[in-house]
């Protein structure tokens, strides 16, 4: 005799269906998950590496000890070229102070070192940042955000012509970011080392100064500032921008 079928079993019979019917749909869902997950890894990060990064194509993989080191340095130094002005400029002293100095690779976004530390460089002098447990990557720029730390200006120069018995005294406080790179990329190796020189030339910030309108000396100085010369202090933040040269170089290869 054939089973009876009561409104109870055949609600239980369906529903058995739609589980069975679910399971299938979520082993499918899960494969297609994995996928597109592994796709995604592979594309960018997210799923697939330890540390959701794929690693730059001249740059080796990535020696993670599960603490997510591996000992690559990248030192990055700034200074100025404060020879070569025009004739009969003798430049006093040039600094800048910038709140972030960041590396850029090919990695991008978290994975590109930086210092974030307000710091004021005498460019006769320089200034050096060891970024340690730097991102295996390829790098070719830095960029730098200039502005005031404390009473020390974005950006100050003071320049005397003694032929002419006056001193530039430059003082800008505009808040801006300033970019260098450099014409051949280097690879950081996981446990290797690579400098990074950021030059500011101060030549072509002197020349604008004899170009520009001539503001009037008081007691043989000219001040400079977006305040009481906009012009000239606009056109120098231009030339500022223009100012940064970047050298690359890989010290060692590391182990890769």
């Amino acid at each position: 005799m054939p089973p009876t079928v009561t409104a109870a079993s055949e609600f239980r019979l369906l529903s058995g269906e739609r589980r069975a019917a679910g399971g299938v749909a979520n082993r499918v869902g899960i494969a297609l998950l994995y996928v597109w997950c592994t796709g995604v890894a592979l594309a960018a990060s997210g799923c697939g590496d330890d540390d959701g990064v794929t690693p730059g194509i001249d740059a080796g993989s990535r020696d993670d000890d599960g603490g997510g080191t591996h000992g690559a340095l990248l030192v990055v130094s700034v200074t100025g070229d404060l020879g070569s002005l025009e004739d009969g400029q003798v430049l006093e002293s040039a600094s800048l102070s910038m709140s972030e100095l960041t590396a850029r690779n090919d990695r991008g976004g978290t994975f590109e070192p930086m210092t974030s530390t307000p710091t004021t460089i005498d460019l006769a002098v320089g200034a050096t940042f060891e970024l340690r447990d730097a991102t295996p990557a390829t790098y070719a720029r830095v960029t730098m955000h200039l502005a005031p730390n404390g009473s020390s200006p974005s950006f100050a120069m003071r320049i005397a012509e003694a032929s002419r018995a006056r001193t530039f005294d430059v003082q800008l406080t505009t808040a801006l970011d300033v970019e260098a790179s450099c014409a051949s990329p280097i690879v950081l190796a996981p446990g290797g080392t690579a400098e990074l020189r950021v030059i500011m030339h101060i030549r072509e910030l002197a020349r604008q100064l004899d170009e520009g309108p001539e503001p009037t000396p008081v007691d043989g100085v000219v001040h400079v500032d977006e305040g009481e010369t906009p012009d000239t202090a606009n056109a120098l933040l231009t030339k500022l921008q223009e100012a940064f040269e970047l050298q690359c170089e890989s010290s060692t290869e590391g182990s890769g």
